[in-house]
């Protein structure tokens, strides 16, 4: 061949010319390297307006007419690569990476996105130069806005989790979640367990045929979220055995096994037989929206059966997570095994089993109990 920068006659093998060192071949453009993690700038081939390219962590960012205009761009990116030039916006997505993130339930993460957008005013500011006071003005005004303590709690848990990662990384020495003041909580309205007249009810309609009585005994009879019973796939049911495996929300609660009660072997039995992916599923065979199985299903079916659900203010006072208060509460009415019952409904310890479910308000078993004291 003939090189075409000094036109000397070379063999056909050679990829660069002995004489000129002109490559004879095209050659794999390689992008100017930096340090690991704060990006480069490349040509990118062919005839093109914008042939400079910016990459960062294998992707492609933006294009440029200029070599120098992608240089600057890039130098951006090195500030934010710094971690004490890190903003509040940088700080949450690199923690919505996380595992801690990920691994929440789909409510969790939307309650963490509405608490993020408080933050809207103040997500650019670099999380170095965010105190408490600028916190506690996003707190002050979601009272303002009328919001209660539970919307300020989680506020406060987003706004720890960041902290906790900056903190991490050096860049702020406190956890400013510590030192916010919250509304004093609002009083909780009183609700209640299902009856024994409640589940008779239930009983003689699921019996019936109805189906959304049988989803209800089954979140009765096993004691599991509803969100933990409509994510059960059929194939995590043992009938034979008699249990799922199932749960969610906690590290004591995923993946436990949950023994299946004689009441309610008619209704698995009834589900399975569709042959659905999920156990539990709407007459079309899609997987049950919790929140949609509340308004549309639950609340409908105790208005068919006369079953009451709200109070003389018209607020709901039985929801479908009091039937895991019906089961926990029951459950230690009648002194099951407090390693046994911590295991079935998924608790680290019998004192949250006690402490937040045991609804024991009945005066006779009250006065029963009482006696055995002294």
């Amino acid at each position: 061949m003939i090189c075409k920068k000094c036109h000397n006659v070379i063999k056909d093998e050679y990829a660069f010319c002995p004489i000129c060192g002109r490559a004879t071949k095209p050659q794999k453009r390689s992008p100017t390297r930096r340090p690991s993690g704060l990006g480069c700038v490349y040509k990118l081939p062919g005839n093109r307006q914008r042939p400079w390219a910016v990459q960062r962590n294998h992707k492609y960012l933006a294009s440029f007419a200029t070599q120098a205009e992608a240089e600057v761009f890039l130098g951006t990116l090195y500030q934010s690569a710094d971690p004490s030039l890190m903003t509040l916006k940088e700080l949450h997505e690199k923690w919505m990476e996380t595992a801690q993130y990920q691994d929440l339930s789909r409510d969790a993460q939307a309650n963490y996105s509405a608490a993020w957008k408080r933050m809207d005013s103040i997500k650019k500011e670099k999380v170095r130069s965010l105190k408490t006071p600028q916190y506690q003005q996003i707190i002050d005004q979601m009272v303002q806005d009328g919001l209660g303590r539970d919307s300020c709690e989680k506020f406060r848990s987003l706004l720890s989790n960041l902290c906790k990662m900056a903190m991490r990384d050096e860049i702020i020495d406190r956890n400013y979640a510590d030192l916010l003041e919250l509304p004093k909580a609002a009083p909780r309205k009183k609700k209640r367990n299902l009856s024994d007249e409640d589940i008779i009810r239930l009983l003689y309609a699921a019996d019936d045929g109805d189906r959304d009585a049988m989803l209800v005994l089954i979140l009765l009879y096993t004691g599991m979220r509803a969100g933990e019973l409509f994510a059960v796939k059929s194939s995590d049911v043992y009938l034979e055995e008699r249990y799922i495996i199932g749960g969610a929300k906690t590290d004591a609660g995923r993946n436990r096994s949950i023994p299946i009660r004689e009441e309610i072997v008619p209704y698995i039995k009834f589900f399975l037989s569709e042959n659905n992916q999920f156990l539990c599923h709407t007459p079309s065979g899609k997987k049950i929206d919790r929140n949609n199985f509340t308004k549309r299903n639950f609340y409908p079916l105790l208005d068919r059966l006369g079953i009451v659900h709200t109070n003389e203010a018209g607020e709901n006072i039985l929801t479908p997570h009091r039937c895991r208060h019906t089961y926990i509460s029951e459950a230690i009415k009648a002194k099951m095994a407090p390693e046994a019952l911590t295991k079935i409904v998924g608790h680290s310890s019998y004192a949250t089993s006690v402490d937040k479910y045991d609804d024991t308000t009945d005066l006779e078993y009250l006065r029963k109990e009482a006696e055995k004291g002294l």
